[in-house]
């Protein structure tokens, strides 16, 4: 997981090259100006879908409890507070042209 000013990219690592992870989180970096922290997160199986387990990120600007939009595309989700629903959409948008 990236985190960024009001935006986190957590990343399938072992399913996406390392080429289209630096594209990925140099384009939320350059759109945020920000970087705060790369991390491990975790992904479980939870009722009918899936449950991400993050980290904490107040320093990008979420707190724990915070319900904020979250887009997947395939092999990523991004994650943002309002206000970053452009990089989201320009992220997914990325990831999808990368396949």
């Amino acid at each position: 997981m990236f985190a960024f000013d009001d935006l986190l990219l957590a990343i399938g690592s072992d399913r996406i090259t390392d080429e289209h992870i630096v594209e990925l989180a140099t384009t939320a970096a350059r759109d945020t100006i920000s970087i705060h922290r790369v991390t491990d997160a975790s992904l479980q199986i939870a009722g009918n879908g899936y449950q991400v387990q993050l980290p904490g990120a107040a320093d990008a600007g979420f707190r724990v409890g915070d319900r904020v939009p979250c887009t997947p595309a395939p092999n990523i989700l991004v994650i943002v507070a309002a206000g970053s629903e452009r990089v989201a959409a320009d992220i997914v948008t990325i990831r999808k042209e990368q396949i």
